[in-house]
């Protein structure tokens, strides 16, 4: 058998289809792996007029042909990691970084619940994310331009504002108010409180959905100030 195939050897070597298919295979070893190199060196195989051999490798290379068919017709998914940023800032932003495959990204936020007052608009509206690269600072009072879809590769990550504070005189007494970023809901505060713990709360749901993947990630977070002077602040919560 060995003698077989170094006689084959011989007779293909230098030719130039077979510099051409060689080129070809190695290109296609680089970008799509071995599988695809097995199934077109059993086609350049059939095309030299070896049958048995074709047959011989054919048919493990159909089964790997099939795998990667596979491979590409699952469904992707999204892989995000989320971190909120709010400290030394008046916006708070939460950094979403992509942990899997590229996608476009958009977020769809709901308010779940407040924890004063009366009824709150619970319908979805869409988040903004910010296109810059930095954070602002407090005294940077320049609007943000935003989009309502990003594109986030693989490796990369982008803010979606979530809420801004701003304070104001309030009939001599100092009033802080946090307003979501893309809903006309707020929470308002005295600035003076000493009481952290009767600080107002927002409860938010906000689901990010990736262009041409069919499942989303939901998150449920707590959005308020941490302070009375602030900043804002979010935490995850698990349910």
């Amino acid at each position: 058998m060995g003698k077989w195939w170094r006689t084959q050897w011989k007779q293909i070597r230098g030719n130039a289809k077979y510099e051409a298919a060689r080129t070809v295979l190695i290109w296609f070893y680089i970008k799509m792996g071995a599988s695809v190199v097995a199934t077109l060196a059993s086609l350049v195989t059939f095309l030299f007029g070896h049958r048995e051999v074709s047959l011989l490798i054919g048919i493990p290379a159909a089964f790997w042909l099939l795998q990667i068919t596979l491979a590409f017709a699952a469904p992707k998914k999204l892989n995000l990691r989320c971190i909120p940023h709010g400290t030394n800032s008046s916006i708070l932003c939460l950094e979403v970084q992509n942990k899997g495959e590229d996608a476009e990204i958009t977020a769809t936020i709901r308010v779940v619940s407040r924890s004063y007052g009366g009824a709150v608009d619970t319908r979805p509206y869409i988040g903004k994310w910010t296109l810059l690269s930095y954070k602002k600072k407090w005294d940077d009072y320049r609007p943000d331009p935003t989009a309502s879809k990003v594109a986030l590769p693989s490796g990369t990550h982008r803010l979606l504002e979530i809420a801004r504070q701003d304070s104001e005189d309030g009939r001599g007494n100092e009033i802080s108010e946090a307003k979501l970023v893309g809903s006309d809901e707020f929470l308002r505060w005295d600035f003076e409180s000493k009481v952290d713990s009767k600080l107002p709360t927002f409860r938010l749901d906000i689901e990010f959905r990736g262009e041409g993947i069919p499942k989303t990630i939901s998150k449920l977070y707590d959005v308020g100030p941490v302070a009375a002077c602030g900043p804002l602040g979010m935490t995850e919560v698990f349910v």
